[in-house]
């Protein structure tokens, strides 16, 4: 039976990038629509160029490209706003957690993985965890399908054994699925 130990110190830098990458993958999708929407916008812009005519009091391409380019303003300053939020409210917490020093330790076995530092103790069984991806130089694992409850491991050159270790038993446990 596979099971290995791994102790981690509280870094705080660690943990602000972790979370900065957690954000990342959040908002993926809403930067494909904001490029969808960019595209359509400049769709309906082109069109209601190529079709204004004294004749029509109203262009409906017109109507559509405002629409849809308000619309992009809104996701846009929206993915901004909350992602100065975020940013604020995780420091907050990096610091909180710096003072209590929330070292913390991942058990891995063949069942689950168990989390638990300072204030809990976590274990997730394997089918709780809906999926694996690779993002850059980071494994993550899903926790039914969300970033929010996620477990994210870099791959660093002084840890590479712990990253291959989990990496190994979580190719034998979950489905990968790519980041997107």
């Amino acid at each position: 039976m596979t099971q290995f130990t791994i102790e981690s110190i509280y870094d705080k830098e660690e943990f602000l990038r972790v979370n900065k990458i957690k954000w990342k993958i959040y908002w993926l999708k809403n930067l494909k629509q904001i490029r969808n929407l960019s595209i359509t916008t400049l769709v309906f812009i082109v069109l209601s160029a190529l079709s204004i005519s004294d004749e029509e009091p109203v262009n409906i391409y017109v109507v559509l490209a405002i629409a849809f380019g308000l619309l992009l303003l809104f996701l846009a300053s929206a993915r901004r706003f909350s992602r100065k939020k975020y940013i604020g409210k995780i420091a907050e917490i990096a610091e909180k957690f710096e003072l209590e020093q929330m070292d913390c330790v991942y058990q891995f076995s063949e069942d689950s993985i168990k989390y638990s530092d300072k204030e809990k103790t976590l274990e997730f069984k394997w089918s709780v965890l809906s999926h694996y991806s690779i993002y850059k130089e980071f494994l993550v694992l899903f926790v039914n399908n969300s970033i929010v409850d996620s477990f994210i491991f870099e791959k660093k050159p002084d840890h590479l054994s712990d990253y291959d270790k989990i990496l190994e038993l979580t190719k034998k446990k979950l489905e990968y699925k790519s980041v997107k």
